[in-house]
C-alpha cells in the first residue's frame, strides 16, 4: 500500500486515488454505474450501501450452501469496488457519494487533497478559514465533508500547492528576477568571450562584426575590389578557425567552390 508518512502518522493515499478515478466521470451517477454497476439511488448513502454489502454477503452464503462449496464464492469486481469505497468513505467520515463528489471537486480545484489533523488523524476538508482574533487565534475553522465544522490547529496539503496570494506573489517575483538575472548573465558572458576571443586591434580595421559576411567572393560575388590584407585574413581566419596560421591565399575561395 503506498502511504505517506507526515509528522510519524501513517496515512495512505487510497482516498487520492479513488478522487483521481472519480475525475474521469462527469456526474456521480455515471461514476456509481461504471464504477458499482448500481444506480446512485441504490448506494447514495453509506446505510444503503452497508445494506447491499449485507445482502450480497447473504446471497454468497446461500449460493455456498445450495452448492455445497467449501468457502464462499468470490465478489464480482463491481462488489470488491464497493467493499473498498465504503471502507474508505467511513474512514473518512462520508456520509453519501453527495459528501465524496464534493470532496472530489474541491481536491481538484486545489491540485492536490487538503487535510485537517483531528482527533489525532488527519482528516479531508472542503474549506479553511484562518482566525486572525480571540482565544483561537492563529487556528484555522475547517469544515469536512459531512459539512460538520470544527477548529483545528494544523494543516497539510497532499500532492497540491498549498500557497495563498502573498507566498505565491513572492514566489512570482522570485522566479522573474532569477530569469532576469540569467537573461544578463548570458549577455555579459557572450561578450567576455567574445572580447577574449578577439585578437589585438589591427592599423585600418576599426570594425570586426562584419569580416565573415564581407569581402571580395563572399557569397559567389566576383572578385571586384580590393583583396584583404594579410592582417585582416589572419582576423577572418582566427575568428572562424580559432588559429592565425594561414593557407595560401584562394584556400578558403576553393574550398567552398565560388573559384575553380
Amino acid at each position: 500500500m503506498e502511504v505517506l508518512l507526515l509528522k510519524g502518522v501513517r496515512m495512505d493515499k487510497e482516498l487520492e486515488l479513488l478522487a483521481k478515478e472519480a475525475r474521469k466521470y462527469k456526474s456521480p451517477e455515471e461514476f456509481t454505474k461504471y464504477r458499482y454497476s448500481l444506480p446512485l439511488y441504490s448506494v447514495d448513502t453509506i446505510r444503503k450501501m452497508k445494506q447491499i454489502l449485507q445482502r450480497k454477503e447473504n446471497e454468497r452464503k446461500l449460493l455456498k450452501k445450495i452448492w455445497k462449496l467449501k468457502k464462499l464464492p468470490e465478489p464480482t469486481k463491481w462488489d470488491k469496488n464497493l467493499i473498498q469505497d465504503f471502507k474508505l468513505f467511513k474512514k473518512a467520515n462520508f456520509t453519501s457519494i453527495n459528501d465524496f463528489w464534493n470532496f472530489v471537486k474541491k481536491s481538484k480545484k486545489l491540485r492536490g487533497v487538503e487535510y485537517a489533523w483531528d482527533k489525532n488523524r488527519w482528516r479531508p476538508i472542503l474549506e479553511k478559514r484562518r482566525i486572525e482574533r480571540g482565544k483561537h487565534k492563529g487556528k484555522f475553522k475547517v469544515v469536512f465533508p459531512d459539512k460538520k465544522e470544527r477548529i483545528v490547529d494544523k494543516i497539510r496539503n497532499i500532492g497540491g500547492l498549498n500557497m495563498d496570494r502573498k507566498n505565491l506573489l513572492f514566489l512570482a517575483l522570485f522566479s522573474g528576477l532569477v530569469g532576469y538575472g540569467w537573461y544578463i548573465r548570458n549577455i555579459w558572458y557572450h561578450k567576455e568571450m567574445t572580447r577574449r576571443t578577439m585578437p589585438p586591434p589591427i592599423s585600418g580595421v576599426s570594425d570586426y562584426s562584419d569580416l565573415l559576411t564581407t569581402g571580395i567572393g563572399i557569397g559567389g560575388r566576383p572578385r571586384f575590389g580590393r583583396p584583404k590584407t594579410d592582417e585582416e585574413r589572419k582576423l577572418t581566419h582566427h575568428l572562424r578557425y580559432g588559429t592565425t596560421d594561414l593557407p595560401p591565399r584562394g584556400t578558403g575561395l576553393l574550398r567552398r567552390g565560388l573559384v575553380y
